[in-house]
């Protein structure tokens, strides 16, 4: 995991710093949709469609959302996020001691080890070391570690960062913006074993949006406040324009590291009332094998809009949309409000 939370496994591009059938579900988007576009990029309402075709499209959104929420549900998706700890200094205790810098969740050794950073430069493999306590037990990358022993974590901005596990627990290193910090995440979570779903508008085909996508000479360096409240940096290489009800609105396109596609942080006049007040996601892939380069069309489903993790933990670090990407428009499609962030 690099800079912001999206996918269960991929984020988008960074300033500095997926078609569709992969795992990436967790999140994302389910395969390009076998539905035709219209004649010419023009809008086509559903009254002008099949009822096949209505169907077809409303089991693909149907199929990808309950792909979406098995993905949540595995043992090291987004309902297992429970803390997140910034490194304070040269050392870190870690363990269940609610005195501890980095504070495990109550199964985990009252004292597992020291964080201990070797270098100043963040983010380097290595940069930061597990001193594990003599007569403590661990999995580190699914290989055992008996105490005492130092074991370097590789933190996410390299890649796949260290994935350690104590048990139900498991945390590694993340680097936001050059600062470094422990996300703990715990299979037995009560955000888990709670989970019975999301609440979400219809699925209607008038939300599936044909949109022009305008590239630009050179990304387009965008600054992105996150919930966390820091400011980092995106890649934007185009702009999308589509017509909604007589009116036409742009957004902002990200970069997703696939030039076949394009993601959005968006927010709507729904946020706040009955979807997230933090905006949500949505990806959308280019007709006729376009891409990122080039002028073109591309679809944006809006029955695929979904929430951020932060609305699931208040652990992740997600991205809160521009002003750019808020739309004076009611996007009644995707996903609403999940539980206690409705409040």
């Amino acid at each position: 995991m690099t800079q912001f939370e999206n996918r269960q496994r991929w984020t988008p591009t960074l300033v500095h710093g997926f078609c569709a059938a992969s795992i990436a579900l967790a999140l994302g988007v389910m395969g390009c949709c076998q539905i035709p576009s219209s004649p010419e990029g023009a809008a086509v309402s559903a009254e002008s469609m099949d009822q096949k075709t209505l169907d077809d499209h409303r089991a693909q959104v149907e199929a990808w959302h309950e792909e979406r929420l098995t993905a949540l549900r595995t043992d090291d998706g987004w309902l297992t996020l429970v803390g997140l700890s910034w490194l304070e200094g040269p050392e870190n205790s870690i363990g269940s001691d609610p005195d501890g810098v980095v504070v495990l969740p109550p199964s985990a050794p009252d004292r597992l080890g020291t964080l201990r950073l070797n270098q100043p430069e963040a983010g380097q493999a290595g940069a930061v070391v597990l001193e594990l306590a003599d007569g403590q037990t661990m999995r580190a990358d699914g290989e055992p570690v008996e105490g005492p022993q130092a074991v370097p974590l590789a933190s996410d901005s390299a890649g796949t960062p260290t994935v350690v596990e104590v048990g139900t627990v498991s945390f590694f290193i993340i680097d936001r913006d050059g600062r470094l910090g422990v996300r703990i995440k715990d299979s037995n979570s009560d955000v888990r074993r709670d989970f019975s779903g999301i609440d979400r508008f219809p699925v209607v085909w008038d939300w599936r949006v044909e949109a022009d996508y305008v590239p630009r000479q050179e990304p387009k360096a965008v600054e992105i406040p996150t919930a966390l409240g820091t400011v980092s940096e995106m890649a934007s290489p185009g702009r999308i324009r589509f017509e909604r009800d007589g009116d036409t609105f742009e957004l902002d396109a990200f970069a997703t590291g696939d030039p076949s596609e394009v993601w959005f942080v968006f927010g709507d006049q729904t946020n706040t009332k009955t979807t997230y007040g933090g905006g949500r996601f949505v990806y959308a892939q280019f007709a006729d094998g376009g891409g990122a380069g080039a002028e073109g069309k591309l679809v944006v489903d809006f029955n695929r809009a979904y929430n951020p993790p932060c609305v699931f933990t208040p652990f992740a670090t997600c991205p809160l949309p521009t002003p750019e990407n808020r739309l004076a428009l009611a996007v009644e499609a995707g996903e609403k409000v999940y539980g206690s962030a409705a409040h």
